[in-house]
């Protein structure tokens, strides 16, 4: 009975051993996948600002682009405007106005 409870006893601690041992571990593990999770949105919030910034860019270059061909194109027509005014011997004030 003696060596009965003495095995029982150490079983117990050879198990309480293990399990404080796999906290332990546990722990570390939680520790480094939190570290991880941690380093990863910080990986993903610098390419995702760095995205941003080319789109930003993106579109500015696109509204002076456009910006530009309108503006050409607003200019052509009102020279084909004041052309047209002066084959029909008319002028309006968007004629004047494009001069």
């Amino acid at each position: 009975m003696i060596d009965e409870v003495a095995s029982i006893e150490k079983v117990e601690a050879e198990l309480n051993g293990f399990i404080e041992r796999r906290a332990k571990q546990n722990g570390r593990a939680n520790a480094e996948e939190m570290a991880w999770k941690e380093s990863t949105r910080k990986h993903n919030d610098k390419l995702r600002t760095e995205r941003l910034w080319d789109r930003l860019d993106y579109h500015r270059r696109q509204l002076e682009a456009h910006t530009r061909t309108f503006e050409r194109l607003i200019r052509r027509h009102k020279s084909g405007l004041r052309l047209v005014e002066r084959e029909l011997g008319i002028t309006t004030n968007e004629g004047e106005d494009a001069a």
